[in-house]
């Protein structure tokens, strides 16, 4: 049988940062869910580490994040965003 336990509350409460450290100081496992009144984004978390990230907020996407900071052309966007499929993340694609 597995302990699920489910935690809640503001981060107005506590740094984002100290949360973050808390979690790996304990070595915990599972997702934390961050949600606005727009948004919904969550970081998988096993023993304490960061091991996947997602975010409802298309803004959040690989492509757009390298595109907006100019680490990649609008070209290299284009052509990485044209071989997407099912199973397959644009971040496997891009290359600069």
């Amino acid at each position: 049988m597995t302990d699920k336990i489910v935690l809640s509350g503001d981060l107005t409460e506590i740094r984002f940062p100290t949360l973050l450290m808390s979690l790996y100081r304990e070595r915990e496992t599972g997702v934390l869910t961050l949600t606005g009144l727009t948004y919904r984004k969550s970081l998988y978390i096993e023993e304490g580490k960061i091991i996947f990230a997602s975010s409802d907020d298309p803004d959040d996407r690989l492509g757009e994040c390298l595109l907006r900071r100019n680490m990649i052309t609008a070209q290299n966007y284009l052509d990485s965003a044209e071989q997407i499929r099912p199973g397959r993340r644009q971040g496997e694609l891009v290359t600069a």
